[in-house]
């Protein structure tokens, strides 16, 4: 199908089917880890809005079981993305979903995206409908509540196997896996 050369490729796209669409991960419980925030975003009332972008590297059984998968794959592409509104109205959940990441909620905290970015969480996701360009799409949404903090050493062993999401800014074109675990990134035991 693919033909690669040093600076291009011939492909044939002959017998091949085009996509349906990106299938969203099954409903349920993922560990995520924030791989990528963005801090432009704004509401209609003009609060600010950030971004959290979620890579899932695990599924969370009903009965609690961490399953990491064992392909590799770490469900790659699979995630989801969630926000975070700084108004009045929406500090309850800023201040449950910062909690659950693992920031000291009993006291001032001055929040960046690098104060954000790697930290883990286990995510409840649902599957939402939507209309994108007059079709019909899924993708994975977190629970309002949907958020616990993530078992330590799951979190160090797919650190420490290279199977843990990359953050965006960190993924080489080519390349070795991150295997160093950062406790500090973490400061929940679990």
């Amino acid at each position: 199908m693919y033909d690669n050369s040093n600076d291009s490729i011939s492909f044939d796209p002959t017998g091949v089917q085009e996509a349906q669409g990106f299938a969203p991960a099954p409903a349920g419980k993922y560990l995520a880890r924030i791989i990528d925030v963005t801090t432009d975003g704004q509401t209609q009332d003009g609060y600010s809005r950030w971004g959290l972008r979620y890579e899932f590297a695990a599924q969370v059984r009903p009965d609690g079981v961490v399953t990491i998968r064992d392909d590799g794959k770490n469900w790659a592409g699979h995630g989801c993305w969630d926000n975070l509104v700084f108004s009045d109205k929406a500090a309850g959940r800023v201040k449950l979903v910062l909690g659950r990441l693992g920031l000291d909620m009993s006291r001032k905290i001055d929040l960046t995206p690098q104060v954000l970015l790697g930290r883990w969480a286990i995510l409840e996701v649902g599957v939402e409908e939507y209309t994108h360009e007059g079709k019909s799409r899924r993708k994975n949404a977190v629970a309002f509540a949907g958020y616990e903090v993530a078992p330590r050493g799951v979190v160090e062993q797919l650190v420490t196997s290279g199977k843990a999401p990359k953050l965006v800014a960190e993924r080489p074109a080519k390349g070795g896996a991150d295997t160093s675990f950062d406790a500090a990134r973490y400061e929940h035991e679990a």
